[in-house]
């Protein structure tokens, strides 16, 4: 009961955020580096003057995502190694 609550506080809160058109694009920008989007393409996209734009407003996403990618190949090296056929890969 208690993730259902907590996913409906969340969903409020993305509801609120995205609910003017600034707001709409920062979320849809938001959502393209979550999904793993190049942030080359997203300031592209924005039609931000450069990189640096984008880095600045939204850096602190790139840096989760990149913080995911590190945790999953992480885990990804500890199955390979940890595992009979990882152990017969060595």
């Amino acid at each position: 009961m208690r993730e259902i609550e907590r996913e409906r506080e969340a969903w409020t809160k993305i509801k609120a955020r995205c609910s003017t058109f600034h707001g709409l694009r920062h979320c849809h920008a938001a959502l393209l580096l979550a999904s793993h989007a190049d942030i080359a393409v997203v300031s592209k996209l924005l039609g931000h003057a450069s990189i640096t734009v984008t880095s600045n407003v939204y850096g602190h996403l790139v840096g989760t995502v990149a913080s995911g990618a590190v945790n999953g190949a992480a885990n990804l090296i500890a199955h390979t190694v940890h595992t009979p056929e990882g152990a017969s890969a060595r």
